[in-house]
């Protein structure tokens, strides 16, 4: 069976992930839809990506749908500055899902349009920094809220 669209937008999202050269980071897991981690057996740097509940707003003969994902990197501290550290990987993760521009006017990443009709960023930052007595992990998230239209009562194809 196909993939709906909404399906479709958060691969596109994950893949982008996957395939992003972080700097801040080096080579980072990419999951979706899962919150709890062990740092022992799944040890970080890793990214995941976790859609939330969409909303309609019915228009003639369409559903104009939106949606919010909040996208959490999760980094073992080795010595570095946590507010450092975690202002690098939040400049990195909106680069990769809005993507940016080389020499000249070309845009390198970034989601597309073949999807999504508009993404929008909604908040950004460190979530929680590391304490001194339990797991040395900073983690950074981004909110996004992604916009997409289908006909109405049919999920699999955009109007």
């Amino acid at each position: 069976m196909a993939d709906t669209i909404r399906e479709s937008i958060i691969a596109d999202l994950a893949a982008l992930f996957d395939a992003f050269s972080f700097a801040s980071v080096t080579s980072p897991d990419v999951y979706r839809g899962r919150q709890v981690f062990d740092p022992d057996t799944e040890t970080p740097p890793l990214i995941t990506i976790l859609p939330r509940p969409e909303e309609n707003d019915n228009g003639y003969g369409d559903h104009k749908l939106t949606f919010s994902v909040d996208i959490i990197c999760l980094e073992r501290m080795a010595g570095q500055n946590p507010s450092e550290l975690g202002e690098a990987i939040l400049g990195e993760m909106i680069k990769c899902v809005f993507g940016y521009e080389t020499a000249g006017p070309t845009k390198v990443g970034g989601m597309t349009n073949t999807y999504a009709d508009t993404v929008v960023y909604k908040s950004g930052g460190i979530d929680s920094y590391p304490d001194e007595l339990g797991q040395q992990i900073l983690h950074v998230g981004i909110t996004v809220e992604i916009n997409y239209t289908t006909n109405a009562g049919d999920p699999y194809n955009n109007s």
